[in-house]
């Protein structure tokens, strides 16, 4: 009888020392390395947006440096290309809203733009909350 005890209490004891944060996988796409994508479509907030960017109109190049330079030639002010032509800083942050869509977002000049997803030629940053935006890029 003292021998199953143990065994449930050693069981128990296992399954609450493990944490959330040993299901979660790290960012496993392509690291973004210097390269530049161009933006092909947002969709999605609570308007139900759907801009489709003409090639090359909306560049992001991720420099080393954590830093990424827009070049933003778009001039449909009714479309949703989040930058002017500039350089931004960039990072990931922890996910703490839905750890389970990815472990860490990724955060432009303050903006959180998601989970960041490389197959590919063709990366999507996807906000994983409700009403949230998905950017859709094509490597140039």
């Amino acid at each position: 009888m003292k021998t199953k005890l143990l065994s449930v209490v050693l069981f128990a004891l296992l399954f609450i020392s493990c944490s959330d944060d040993d299901r979660r996988l790290p960012y496993s796409g392509e690291p973004l390395e210097p390269a530049t994508w161009q933006l092909v479509n947002v969709s999605g907030s609570i308007a139900g947006i759907d801009d489709d960017f003409e090639a090359g109109a909306v560049k992001w190049t991720f420099n080393t440096d954590n830093t990424v330079t827009v070049v933003n030639t778009n001039t449909d002010e009714a479309k949703t290309d989040f930058f002017d032509s500039g350089n931004y800083t960039y990072g990931y942050v922890e996910n703490t809203d839905s750890p389970e869509a990815c472990q860490n977002t990724i955060k432009i000049s303050n903006i959180d733009f998601g989970c960041v997803n490389v197959t590919g030629n063709t990366m999507r940053f996807t906000q994983p909350y409700a009403d949230g935006y998905i950017l859709t890029f094509e490597r140039i």
